[in-house]
């Protein structure tokens, strides 16, 4: 079995896609699963996104990232599952999970913070308008299996 992992963040710098998917890796992978771990970010965002100011920069990762993972999920060819922590984007409704609901590929959606309530980050303050938190329960609807904890 194949499955893609869609996550936030870079593996290994945020705590909460380290408890939740990043630990498990080699008993599911001793399992005889493997496991693609795909961040939303690249190194250039991870770095400058909680930065004060440089908007126009980070307007400019988060789409770059956004044309990533867009390719991710139009080619999800040769997986049978897709694991999405927390969501596919930072940003939008969800979209790119309707894309991958449309190609019929089970989904195993994870969330562990209320990240259905709208947060002001302190350092992309106007940004947090486009994160859209109602779209946690339409990924609920789309998916085949949706894991919480806290």
């Amino acid at each position: 079995m194949k499955v893609l992992a869609l996550l936030p963040a870079i593996p290994g710098s945020t705590p909460g896609q380290r408890f939740r998917i990043e630990q498990w890796r080699p008993y599911i992978e001793r399992a005889g699963i493997e496991l693609d771990l795909v961040p939303f970010e690249d190194e250039e965002l991870n770095h400058t996104l909680y930065q004060y100011g440089k908007r126009a920069q980070k307007v400019r990762l988060v789409l770059a990232a956004m044309r990533r993972r867009a390719r991710q999920v139009l080619s999800v060819a040769g997986y049978d599952c897709v694991f999405i922590y927390r969501e596919a984007a930072m940003i939008g409704p969800a979209v790119l999970e309707g894309a991958l609901a449309c190609k019929r590929i089970p989904i195993v959606y994870d969330f562990d913070d209320p990240i259905w309530l709208r947060y002001r980050s302190p350092s992309n303050g106007a940004l947090a308008l486009l994160k859209w938190p109602s779209k946690t329960r339409a990924i609920c609807r789309m998916a085949t299996m949706t894991v919480v904890g806290n």
